[in-house]
C-alpha cells in the first residue's frame, strides 16, 4: 500500500508594491526567485538541490504573466533553473499583473483583478491562452496542469481550460475563501469536474480543530509527517502538497527562516526514506486519476499542533 504525494510549489515574484515597477524588479528576481540571503540563496536553487537531493519529483506552478511587461528572458530564465534539474513546469496565473503589461491584453482593464474569477470567461480563455504561450516561448514543455492564484478560480476557468490542452486543475482549496470552485459534498481526492480532473489542495483539521493547508510555512514537521500516515491508512491515493519559491525566506524576505528550512529539508528526507510508501509524483504521471469512493478531511492531534504553535512564536520573536 501506498500513498503519492504532489510537491507543488508556486514560483512567482513580487515587486513588494506596484509602484516603480522597473527599479525594484531585479531586486524581486533576486529574492522571490533565487531567495538571496545574507547566508546564501534559498529560493529556487536551494529547494532543487534539495529535492534532487532526495530523489523526490515535484511540480513547480509557474507564473508567467511578469512577462508581459519585463520580457521573456527571465521567465525563461526561471524555466531554464527549473527543467536543467529534471523538475516539471506547470502553470501559475496571477492576474494582478494584467494591467501592468506593455502592450495591454484588455485595454479597458485599468484597475486591479486580483483572482482568474474576476474575469469573465471570454476573458479567462485569452489569459490561460496568452499565459500558456508565455511559457512555451520561454522553453516548458506541453503543459498538464494549473494551478489559479490565490485559488482564485471559478467553474468559468474549468471550462476555460478545457479549451487549451491542459486536463488537470488544482485550483481545488477549501480553506481558501478565493476559490470559487464550490462542490457539495467537498471532495478531497482527484475528481472530475466538467471534463477536468480536480486534484484538491490536501486541507486537515488540525488538534484544535482548526482548518489547515498541507503547507510547509502552515504545518509543523509533525503535523505533516501525521497527515502523512493517517492519510495511507485511510488508503488516500495522493496528497498535496504546497510551498512557494520565496517560502524558505522570513516574512521581509531579508533572510532565511530557520525553522522553515530545517522543516522543508526533514520532510524531503522523510518522504526519502519511505518511498516505497509515499513516492512523489508529478502532473505528468499516468496514474494521476479520479479516485473512486468517499473519503473525509483528516485530523491530527493535539501534539504536533502545539509543536506548530511553539514553533511559530518562535518565528514571530526571531
Amino acid at each position: 500500500m501506498s500513498l503519492s504525494v504532489l510537491i507543488t510549489i508556486d514560483t512567482e515574484l513580487w515587486c513588494d508594491g506596484w509602484k516603480n515597477l522597473d527599479a525594484h524588479f531585479l531586486d524581486a528576481l533576486k529574492k522571490y526567485i533565487y531567495g538571496k540571503t545574507p547566508s546564501g540563496e534559498y529560493g529556487l536553487p536551494f529547494l532543487l538541490r534539495v529535492l534532487n537531493d532526495n530523489g523526490l519529483k515535484a511540480t513547480f506552478f509557474v507564473e508567467p504573466l511578469f512577462a508581459l511587461r519585463f520580457g521573456l528572458d527571465p521567465l525563461a530564465e526561471i524555466v531554464g533553473i527549473i527543467l536543467d534539474a529534471g523538475q516539471s513546469v506547470e502553470l501559475h496565473l496571477h492576474t494582478e499583473w494584467v494591467d501592468e503589461a506593455k502592450s495591454p491584453l484588455f485595454p479597458g482593464v485599468i484597475e486591479k483583478r486580483q483572482h482568474i474569477s474576476c474575469f469573465s470567461y471570454e476573458e479567462q480563455v485569452v489569459l490561460l491562452h496568452k499565459s500558456a504561450d508565455l511559457l512555451g516561448l520561454a522553453g516548458a514543455p506541453r503543459l498538464h496542469a494549473f494551478r489559479a492564484g490565490n485559488f482564485g478560480a471559478n467553474f468559468d476557468t474549468l471550462r476555460a481550460l478545457s479549451t487549451l490542452d491542459i486536463c488537470i486543475d488544482s485550483s481545488y482549496n477549501t480553506n481558501q475563501p478565493a476559490c470559487e470552485i464550490n462542490l457539495s459534498p467537498p471532495i478531497h481526492q482527484a475528481k472530475m469536474v466538467n471534463d477536468i480532473l480536480e486534484v484538491p489542495m490536501t486541507v486537515f483539521s488540525d488538534g484544535i480543530r482548526r482548518q489547515r493547508p498541507m503547507q510547509i510555512t502552515a504545518c509543523s514537521l509533525d503535523e505533516l509527517i501525521t497527515i502523512l500516515n493517517y492519510a495511507l491508512r485511510a488508503r488516500w491515493r495522493h496528497l498535496v502538497l504546497l510551498t512557494h519559491s520565496a517560502e524558505m525566506l522570513n516574512e521581509s524576505k531579508t533572510r532565511k527562516s530557520s525553522i522553515v528550512v530545517r522543516r522543508f529539508v526533514r520532510f524531503c528526507e522523510y518522504l526519502s526514506h519511505n518511498s516505497g510508501r509515499f513516492p512523489t509524483i508529478d502532473f505528468r504521471y499516468p496514474s494521476l486519476q479520479p479516485v473512486e469512493g468517499e473519503f473525509f478531511q483528516l485530523r491530527c492531534g493535539v501534539l504536533p499542533t502545539l509543536i506548530r504553535l511553539v514553533e511559530q512564536a518562535r518565528v514571530r520573536l526571531s
